[in-house]
């Protein structure tokens, strides 16, 4: 009989660049790009006429950010100098999960690695944050 060795989960964490910005940066550091999505948005003519039973929720919902120029969105999070890359934010959130857990780097024999969007196209950022661990 072969013997099974046994595989968890011991933490699990999130990370996001700690930079936010308002739709307000936008209108004030980017005035010309705003101006030009303003009046993108306000001249876009939608038409839900041809709507379908899987797309009628979503045209409903969205529907009152038709107006909106950020199309609802109210914050985003962005790296800034201190988190320059996304492989030093997935190190900071790993060594995080791994504090938590009270592991060291050592008492780890797989990682699982998920960036929207990599860092590294193709091969993701996996290899690239066991390195960097």
């Amino acid at each position: 009989m072969t013997a099974m060795n046994n595989a968890g989960i011991r933490s699990i964490a999130i990370g996001f660049p700690k930079t936010v910005r308002d739709n307000q940066w936008f209108i004030d550091n980017q005035p010309d790009v705003y101006a030009s999505i303003e009046k993108r948005a306000l001249a876009q003519v939608f038409n839900a006429d041809g709507a379908n039973d899987t797309s009628k929720a979503f045209d409903d919902a969205m529907t009152k950010y038709l107006r909106d120029p950020f199309r609802g969105t109210v914050e985003r999070r962005v790296l800034d100098e201190a988190t320059s890359t996304q492989i030093e934010l997935g190190r900071d959130t790993a060594l995080e999960a791994l504090r938590v857990a009270k592991l060291s780097i050592e008492d780890i024999d797989t990682i699982l690695v998920s960036a929207f969007p990599t860092q590294h196209t193709g091969v993701g950022d996996g290899v690239y944050l066991a390195k960097a661990l």
